[in-house]
């Protein structure tokens, strides 16, 4: 039997991680028996807590399988506990949609 290759796809549960989170990685496909994981891991979703890249094989048992591989990147936001000059200027990190800013005093802006 020929060889076919099997499109394979990863779910992530987040693409950017922060000191102390995790990411689940969920490799996907109809015909998928086997795994193997970049980490030496065998099941299909993996838990990381370390940015990098990672890759699957997975096999369909028989005659195909495929490999795909997705970055994790580490969340390079820093934490700023004090700031004593009243006037400053906050550039949000382009690597994320967000970022949140507290005062001591709990106001959030």
């Amino acid at each position: 039997m020929d060889h076919v290759p099997l499109e394979v796809s990863i779910n992530a549960s987040a693409l950017i991680i922060g000191p102390g989170e995790t990411v689940t990685l969920t490799a996907n496909h109809y015909l998928a028996e086997t795994y193997e994981w970049s980490n030496n891991e065998t099941t299909q979703s993996i838990t990381m807590d370390q940015p990098g890249m990672y890759s699957v094989t997975i096999s369909d048992g028989c005659c195909s399988s495929g490999t795909v591989e997705i970055e994790v990147m580490e969340d390079v936001i820093n934490d700023v506990s004090t700031v004593d000059d009243p006037d400053y200027i906050i550039f949000p990190n382009s690597a994320i949609d967000f970022f949140n800013v507290v005062f001591e005093n709990g106001q959030k802006i």
